[in-house]
Parts: structure tokens; sequence; C-alpha cells
């Protein structure tokens, strides 16, 4: 009879091996949030570089699952590794914002740009530290929920439409009421995570009171 070779799978002792793998990826991705973020500002300043600011922005917000993928692969799953996946993350975000803000890219009124700065980086700033504060003092676990996940795509599709709109379709495309627009979504969906975290927090408060 023919012989069929089997691919051997590793078993989980060897996965773990490889626990530095998926952190790799976390700081790999801060290390491109920074080149993108000097790049960003390069074009802004010269009106070069759209394409490839945009190849990279967009690059990394489609990135976004990787290492959190990787570690589930490798079962290398680890609190600091989650903890240094979701920093990064919201370091990318904020640091693309920080720049946008800064050049007036969402709106002409310095204080819309700063606004939707707040809002987002604001929220990113209370879940970061809250977070790990109402694990260990209150035992409350946030999970991450749905609606998350959608604000983290709708922020990403606003910051990626910022280069693309120096870029593709420039004079085709009405940018100036797209960027904007998408803008206000990821503050508003950003605002209205925060709530729903908040909602969720008070009423298990209650409970332990109770």
């Amino acid at each position: 009879m023919p012989t069929i070779d089997v691919l051997e799978v590793p078993s989980p002792t060897h996965r773990v091996k490889l626990w530095w793998v998926p952190d790799a990826i976390s700081f790999s991705r801060g290390g491109l949030a920074l080149i993108d973020a000097w790049l960003l500002w390069r074009s802004f300043d010269t009106g070069e570089g759209w394409p490839i600011v945009t190849a990279l922005t967009l690059t990394l917000m489609l990135t976004d699952w990787v290492d959190g993928l990787a570690a589930r692969i490798l079962n290398a799953c680890s609190e600091f590794g989650a903890m240094l996946d979701t920093v990064m993350d919201k370091f990318a975000v904020a640091l693309l914002l920080l720049i946008i803000a800064i050049k007036g890219a969402i709106s002409p009124n310095v204080w819309i740009n700063w606004g939707v700065f707040a809002a987002i980086v604001g929220r990113e700033v209370l879940i970061i530290i809250g977070r790990p504060l109402l694990k260990r003092y209150m035992d409350i676990v946030m999970s991450v929920q749905q609606h998350g996940r959608f604000k983290m795509w709708v922020q990403g599709a606003a910051i990626v439409a910022v280069p693309l709109s120096h870029w593709f379709l420039v004079g085709t495309l009405p940018w100036g009421e797209v960027v904007p627009g998408l803008f206000w979504a990821a503050a508003a969906t950003t605002l209205q995570s925060l709530y729903s975290y908040s909602k969720d927090v008070s009423a298990r408060l209650k409970q332990l009171a109770s």
C-alpha cells in the first residue's frame, strides 16, 4: 500500500518555546508606528511621499490582530503579552492622531481637532489604566466588547483616510467631507464604547455592594 506522509503539528509544549514571537510582533508594530508617524509629519511638510505613508498606515491598522492571533496559535498567551498588544495598538492610534491634530487635518477649527483627539485618546488612556486596576483591586474583568472592536476599525479608517485623501483621487472625491465625517464617527463610537464600559462597571460595582 502507498504510504501517506502526515504533517506533524507541534505540541503545546513545543509551541510555548516561541513565546517571544507575539511580543516581537507587538514591538515591531510600535516601531512601525514611529516610522509611519515621522513620514506622515514629513509628508505634511513637503507634500510628498503620501503613497508610502498610506501603505504604512494601512498596514499598521490591518495588522492590529496579528500579535493576538500569533499568541493563540503558539499557545503563548500571557498577561504581559495582552497588555503589550493593547498598549501598542493604542500607542499607534494616539501617535498618528496627535500629528493629524497638530497639522489640523480634521478641521480648520483647532478646537475640533483637539476635541476629537481628546475624546479618542482619553478613552484609551482610561481603559488602559482602569482595566488592570479594576481586576487587581475589585476583581472586575473588563472583557473586550464587540463595539470596542468596531470602534477600532472606525478609528483606523479615519486615520488611513488622511494620507489617502492627499494621494488617491484628489479632487475627485469630497475628502473635505469624508475625512471629518469619519473622525466624527470615530469620536462618537469611542464615547459610546466608554459609556458602555462605564455602565457595565457600574452594574458590577452595585452587585459587589449588595
